[in-house]
């Protein structure tokens, strides 16, 4: 209640999704506790020659309809476990294997791969995205219906698949950084990405507001967008932007899909 009066763009609620958890496992669907440190002194990546763009693409744009195909597939839930660089990653896989078959491969990679055998991650205590794509790069990763997930990073390294093609172990290439390198990203570059190559994989910082999240512009407890925003502010979370709306008043705004099933949000 005390959210909803602080602000009018989105609904805060209970979420089913952190029903009966302790403030550690709520933690962890987060990545963990924030730390301390913040890098506040570094310059924020400027525009770039991409920012003449917004004139030339959609004022919305969202990979879950294109032409009334569904190039995200089904919702995930990483359950009680900080392997949200997991699904971030493997959700942009997944999405970029259906764009450039315009969905005629449907594949769904597995997250209890990268947790339990990827030597680049943390297993349940968090990862990178961007290291994800290197161990698919490196290493090449299997299937879902090879490796179910459980939650835990305790589970041995054992693929299994149910046919004699055996592990089957697929590659990525050019794991990238938008804009070169960290740090080199911004809004317009994000965008063009989005629209020409498919949904990209972000770190957000998620308050306690953030997992009351119900529906709405997320705008964080204030209630407004944060227009000094510090790129280099640490995150504790990934999550895929699928596209992006412009709201009736002009304000652009992302296209989120996390990773905490559909006891959180607006449930697709």
């Amino acid at each position: 209640a005390k959210l909803n009066n602080m602000q009018s763009s989105w609904a805060a609620g209970p979420s089913l999704a952190f029903e009966g958890l302790s403030t550690h496992e709520a933690q962890a669907m987060a990545g963990g506790t924030p730390h301390p440190h913040r890098l506040q002194d570094l310059p924020r990546a400027g525009a770039t020659e991409d920012k003449s763009f917004r004139a030339d693409y959609p004022a919305n744009f969202d990979w879950r309809n294109v032409s009334g195909q569904d190039y995200i597939g089904i919702m995930r839930d990483q359950l009680v476990c900080g392997s949200c660089y997991s699904f971030a990653a493997t959700g942009v896989m997944e999405s970029r294997t259906r764009v450039v078959t315009d969905c005629e491969e449907i594949r769904y990679f597995s997250n209890q791969d990268v947790v339990s055998c990827s030597p680049y991650s943390q297993g349940c205590s968090g990862g990178f995205p961007y290291l994800v794509a290197k161990y698919a790069n490196d290493h090449g990763i299997v299937e879902l219906r090879c490796f179910a997930y459980q939650w835990d990073d305790g589970v041995p390294c054992e693929w299994k698949c149910d046919d004699a093609t055996g592990d089957l172990h697929h590659y990525f290439t050019e794991p990238e950084y938008i804009g070169g390198y960290f740090g080199a990203c911004n809004e317009e570059a994000m965008m063009k990405a989005i629209y020409t190559e498919g949904p990209v994989a972000v770190g957000v910082m998620v308050t306690e507001s953030f997992t009351a999240y119900r529906g709405g512009v997320y705008t964080g407890d204030e209630g407004v967008a944060h227009e000094s925003v510090n790129d280099f502010v640490p995150t504790n979370h990934a999550v895929v932007l699928v596209g992006w709306t412009t709201e009736p008043d002009g304000t652009p705004t992302w296209l989120l899909r996390n990773s905490w099933g559909r006891h959180w949000g607006e449930d697709n």
